[in-house]
Formats: structure tokens, sequence, C-alpha cells
């Protein structure tokens, strides 16, 4: 699965695939009919208190911020039902309002994502499964906890 970010008031694009806002609240100065999404995930978005914490100085705020709002995740069943929900999808857009480009809860999210989406062996061609189980033909170039998700094949 490929997990891009980009800001709401940027022009959607095919290539963004399945659109996510991931803000609590509705992003200032846009109308909700004017806004291309497909679903809106507030519930994984930042508690009220840890977003008003880093608002106050995000540069010096951003290691805690980062470690707080993974403990948020990892600790949410609104995030394991979001992360069944998006599986099926090859391609998802987290969309938010920050004008950071970096130091924001989506980058965090995205980073979350990635470490807990799992490799699934059955999305691959029948003879190639086989000799991946049998033979170990994938190489693998990066292990997050145990999982493989840089791949490449012989």
């Amino acid at each position: 699965m490929q997990i891009n970010i980009k800001r709401v008031y940027d022009p959607p694009k095919v290539s963004d695939g399945y659109r996510i806002l991931i803000d609590r609240l509705w992003p200032r100065g846009t109308k909700k009919e004017a806004l291309k999404y497909d679903i809106w995930e507030k519930n994984i978005a930042p508690s009220p208190a840890l977003r008003r914490w880093f608002h106050e100085n995000p540069q010096e705020h951003w290691e805690g911020f980062v470690s707080l709002y993974s403990k948020e995740l990892e600790n949410s069943a609104s995030v394991k039902d979001f992360v069944e929900r998006i599986k099926s999808h090859d391609r998802i857009t987290l969309l938010y309002a920050s004008k950071d480009a970096t130091h924001n809860h989506a980058s965090v999210l995205r980073q979350f994502l990635q470490n807990h989406l799992h490799w699934l062996p059955h999305k691959l061609p029948a003879p190639l499964l086989k000799r991946t189980m049998e033979n170990e033909v994938v190489t693998c170039r990066s292990y997050i906890k145990g999982v493989c998700f840089r791949y490449s094949f012989p």
C-alpha cells in the first residue's frame, strides 16, 4: 500500500487514491461541498489536549508530540478499525490542514500505518507465492517489527 500525505488545500488528483481527512476540526475556510475526500476520520487525530500542547511550541515539542501521539494511536480502538478499513486500498492519501509539511500529525500517522500494516503474501501471484513460501525467494530490504515492508524479487 502506498500512503501519501497532502494538504487539504492542494488540488485533488486521480493518483491520490482513497482520500482521508484526518483532522479533528474541519479545515478553516473550506466548504464541505468543495473538499474532495472519501472519508473523514476525526477520531484518529491527536487528542485536543495534545494538539493544543504541541501548537504552543511546535519546534520544541515535536519529539514529545511524536511519542505521545504514537501512544494515542497504539491505544485507540478507532485506529484499529481504521487500519482494517483501509487494508483493501492500494493507495491512500491522508489529508491535513497544517501549514507545516513536515512537523504535523499526518507524518506521524503515516509512519505509524507503515509500521503496522502487514505485507500480505496472499496478494502475490500464485506461482510466486508458492516459491516465496517454500524457498523464501523474496529478499527483504526493510524489517519493521519482524514484518517485511520493502522487498525485491530475483
